[in-house]
């Protein structure tokens, strides 16, 4: 078996890396609830990379991608201690849409996570039961 990365999976984890390194921090974390200008504009500049749309099929705006590309991007983003919230508002939310919404929420909300114009929200507005009968209304 071979463990190596391929040259896509180099290039995406060089991106990361020179992404992560490129901006300057802040110097306070930015609130759970409202996220600051600086962490909008470098979620806007990660959609442009892809990266927030990573595992969203295609058909959705997104990639298609791996776990194995999610690890490379976290590995990426935690080497400069990145601040944006990367695994829920990319990962897990694109799940929980992908599982657990209608038709029509899920096609308008991975969209609007891969293009990078929605970072977090509110509410789910059609969720339905997932296949594993789980609601996403508990989680």
């Amino acid at each position: 078996m071979n463990f190596d990365l391929s040259d896509d999976q180099r290039a995406l984890l060089d991106s990361v890396e020179k992404f992560a390194k490129s901006a300057t921090r802040q110097q306070d974390a930015p609130s759970p609830d409202v996220p600051s200008d600086g962490v909008t504009a470098r979620w806007r500049q990660m959609a442009e990379l892809g990266l927030t749309g990573l595992i969203i099929a295609e058909d959705c705006g997104g990639l298609g991608l791996t776990v194995a590309e999610i690890v490379l991007v976290c590995e990426g983003l935690g080497q400069s201690l990145a601040q944006e919230p990367f695994i829920t508002g990319a990962i897990v939310a694109a799940k929980l849409l992908e599982l657990c919404a209608s038709d029509s929420a899920r096609t308008a909300h991975l969209h609007a996570i891969s293009e990078g114009h929605l970072l977090r929200w509110t509410s789910l507005s059609g969720i339905r039961t997932s296949p594993c009968g789980r609601s996403a209304a508990g989680v």
